[in-house]
């Protein structure tokens, strides 16, 4: 079965942060709550973490979340699950 891959990115750098499979952006997506209907970022940081942990979050996606976090206290982590996941907004990933 084909598991398309998705990005994962700072939103405030725009640079590409990690790749998870489309089945832990579902997971996720339904585990948090965006800012607004439109957001398609979501606020990690450590208490997150440990709360999806909580949840039942997969220990995969737990290690690259807090893979992501290494060094800082919390970011605003973006998603794009376009299907071309070599290119994203007319450019190659950063």
């Amino acid at each position: 079965m084909y598991n398309p891959l998705v990005r994962l990115y700072d939103a405030e750098t725009g640079i590409t942060l990690e790749q998870i499979t489309s089945e832990q952006l579902r997971w996720l997506r339904a585990h948090l709550v965006p800012e607004s209907s439109g957001d398609r970022d979501y606020y990690i940081d450590r208490g997150v973490v440990a709360w999806l942990q909580e949840q039942g979050c997969e220990e995969a996606l737990l290690v690259l979340l807090e893979r992501v976090l290494e060094g800082r206290e919390g970011l605003e982590v973006g998603w794009d699950d376009d299907q071309d996941v070599g290119r994203v907004r007319g450019g190659p990933f950063r």
